[in-house]
């Protein structure tokens, strides 16, 4: 399924069940850590801070660098 239209799908389904969906720009997500803030321009599977000496999966990184805006936006945290 492509992504547009299993994004469409996600909407319709959860305007049903009375969800909000918050859609998150995918801008530079995975280059920025999602402990710290600093940017980080190498790709690499980890993601490294020099920052604050930490390494983390970079899909991972990535996953919660989308999630912070959507908890943050909703006064959630």
């Amino acid at each position: 399924m492509p992504s547009h239209k299993l994004k469409e799908y996600i909407k319709y389904k959860a305007l049903e069940q009375g969800i909000l969906v918050m859609e998150v720009p995918e801008y530079n997500t995975s280059k920025q850590c999602s402990r710290c803030g600093s940017m980080n321009t190498e790709r690499h599977k980890d993601y490294s801070s020099a920052r604050i000496a930490a390494t983390i999966n970079a899909d991972v990184n990535g996953a919660k660098n989308k999630n912070e805006p959507a908890w943050c936006g909703q006064g959630l945290l």
